[in-house]
């Protein structure tokens, strides 16, 4: 009985967690525009810079997997919120482009704590309750992604300064931390040892290898909506910074529903045919976005995209960490630290793109990574082979 009210205590707050990660997410990616106006920043310029934001993800994101083997989940979620309420409202303190790169770095650093952390436990109360709960967990995450944008939208309409809006993301990160620590509970994976726990590294089997790989092609796509489509609102479909945080705030909400029904239509259908259908749904939203880039259809499309992007990377993250099922947290860093290669590379390649053809026809990327996943899943290549096996230090 102990553990049942340990573990529904413990979901619930994973699950603010996750929501409140997404709501200060979202605020950042809608207050982008405004920050890259304010330092006169060309897309190519803003491109190279929110790279940083990937890069210190993967400088920290294979050492978070370790912390949170060896400390557990509970106790990195706490060190991951106080550094990400830390580091939000430096963001808006940049003098100049240069500082605007190293808080980047930084940003990308504190929120990779967090979000190994958060999915290493989701990934354990899923394994302990016996049934698909990461979609609903990464659902949590998209509608406080769609919240953040409806309350940057708000503050736009009171002329509120984006100092302002991340000052309150940061607050409230704070706050969640401090409320969530003691129900969050202690949790280790099923079987896991005091050997295990010493664990850094793993040797990846060639599933993960090739989860890691689609990982890659999701995140890229991820990484296009959180960084460029407000700012594609308001430079190709010409609109408001309002109106373009619907763009973000759209795409959450789409996320958000897709995930919510994802558990139910992954027991149904199973996750590779989850897979591949999401995949050309992100590839029609794209086409539509791209096609007829009005601020309705724009938004419609993004939509689209975020239906799916929805189950893609739950389903993914919950194939590595069954791929290291006694230290899943080292199967979700490994997994990280290959799949956010994605979130590195999309902003330079989307602002040298856009660059030279324009921000309408680089979305042409993120299109074609959709379809990868969709192919790759098609071919059956994701069925569990080989576990990976722990490496000593």
């Amino acid at each position: 009985m102990g553990l049942i009210k340990d573990l529904k205590s413990s979901r619930y707050a994973t699950t603010l967690i996750f929501f409140v990660n997404g709501l200060v997410l979202g605020i950042w990616a809608t207050n982008i525009p405004a920050i890259s106006k304010a330092l006169s920043l060309t897309d190519g310029q803003l491109g190279n810079a929110l790279s940083m934001f990937a890069a210190g993800t993967i400088l920290m994101i294979f050492m978070a997997g370790s912390v949170a083997n060896k400390l557990g989940s509970r106790a990195s979620i706490v060190l991951g919120g106080v550094l990400l309420s830390i580091s939000l409202p430096l963001l808006v303190m940049s003098p100049s482009y240069e500082v605007f790169f190293g808080i980047l770095l930084f940003f990308g650093i504190c929120n990779s704590v967090i979000d190994i952390s958060m999915n290493t436990h989701a990934s354990i109360i899923e394994e302990q309750e016996g049934r698909p709960l990461m979609s609903w967990f990464h659902a949590a995450f998209s509608f406080g992604g769609m919240a953040g944008a409806g309350i940057v939208s708000i503050f736009d309409a009171y002329a509120l300064t984006a100092m302002f809006n991340l000052a309150v993301a940061a607050a409230l990160m704070l706050g969640t931390t401090v409320l969530c620590a003691g129900p969050l509970r202690h949790l280790r994976p099923q079987g896991a040892t005091e050997s295990v726990k010493k664990k850094a590294i793993i040797r990846p089997s060639l599933t993960l290898l090739i989860v890691a790989m689609l990982t890659i092609m999701s995140l890229f796509t991820e990484s296009s909506m959180i960084n460029w489509s407000a700012k594609y609102l308001t430079d190709v479909a010409s609109t408001s910074t309002g109106i373009a945080a619907f763009a973000f705030g759209g795409f959450s909400f789409a996320m958000a529903v897709g995930r919510l029904a994802g558990n139910p239509l992954i027991i149904r259908f199973g996750r590779d045919c989850v897979l591949v259908s999401s995949g050309l749904l992100g590839v029609a939203g794209f086409a539509l976005a791209i096609g007829a880039p009005s601020p309705a259809t724009s938004i419609a499309g993004f939509m689209l995209v975020g239906l799916g992007l929805s189950n893609m990377t739950p389903i993914l993250y919950s194939k590595a960490a069954q791929a290291c099922p006694q230290a899943p947290s080292l199967g979700l860093a490994m997994n990280g630290t290959i799949g956010y290669l994605g979130f590195l590379v999309c902003p330079p390649i989307i602002g040298a793109t856009s660059d030279h053809i324009g921000l309408q026809y680089s979305m042409l990327l993120p299109l074609v990574a959709m379809l990868v996943v969709s192919l790759v899943a098609w071919k059956g290549q994701l069925e569990m082979r080989t576990t990976a096996k722990p490496l000593a230090n």
